[in-house]
């Protein structure tokens, strides 16, 4: 009988044990998944704060462009009212002119003021011309800044796309039992997916 007692009571000690034991185990787990999460959401915080200074930079670079497109607008704008005036006074020259030699072709001095004043007008709209070839190759040079800078603004675009899967990923990695932590990176993953896009 007393026998009996003695193996029931080394059983229970070997169960106890057990018991401690696998307390013990789960303790090391929970620990583990803990910094697991804390890695995970220390992560997340760096995307986080990567992407909003992503989309600070794009705001800047759009309302710089934005700017440069309405310098452009002036620009244009002031290119046709030049052009338009260079050929209004290529009219008025050529009908000055042609006013002028016929008042004074009985005379010399007439002819030599006509003349004169060929030179003056050929030189005034040489110079006109080449004006304008300048302002032309300015405007050229403006566009393909424009281009450019379109360019780059896509190229941000993609990165910051390319930086919302690997968050998306990144939750996809998230181990069991850790709901609350899951539930607050796919709402942070949610809000990113539905950012409007820029354009």
């Amino acid at each position: 009988m007393e026998g009996r007692k003695s193996d029931q009571s080394n059983m229970e000690t070997s169960d106890s044990q057990n018991d401690e034991s696998l307390l013990q185990f789960d303790a090391e787990t929970v620990k583990l998944l803990v910094m697991r999460g804390d890695d995970l959401l220390e992560c997340l915080t760096a995307w986080e704060e990567r992407y909003s200074a992503l989309e600070e930079e794009m705001e800047t670079k759009e309302a710089q462009h934005k700017q440069q497109l309405e310098e452009n607008l002036v620009t244009i704008n002031l290119l046709k009212r030049r052009e338009e005036e260079l050929l209004q006074s290529q009219d008025k020259s050529t009908k000055d002119l042609a006013e002028k030699q016929q008042s004074w072709e009985s005379g010399k001095q007439g002819m030599k003021y006509v003349v004169d004043e060929k030179n003056y007008q050929a030189a005034r709209n040489h110079t006109l011309e080449t004006e304008k070839q300048k302002m032309e190759l300015k405007l050229k040079q403006v566009m393909k800044h424009n281009t450019y800078q379109t360019c780059k603004i896509k190229a941000m675009e993609k990165e910051v796309q390319k930086l919302v899967l690997q968050l998306e990923k990144q939750g996809e990695k998230i181990p069991e039992g850790q709901q609350p932590m899951e539930t607050k990176l796919k709402e942070c993953l949610r809000k990113r997916t539905t950012w409007p896009r820029r354009t």
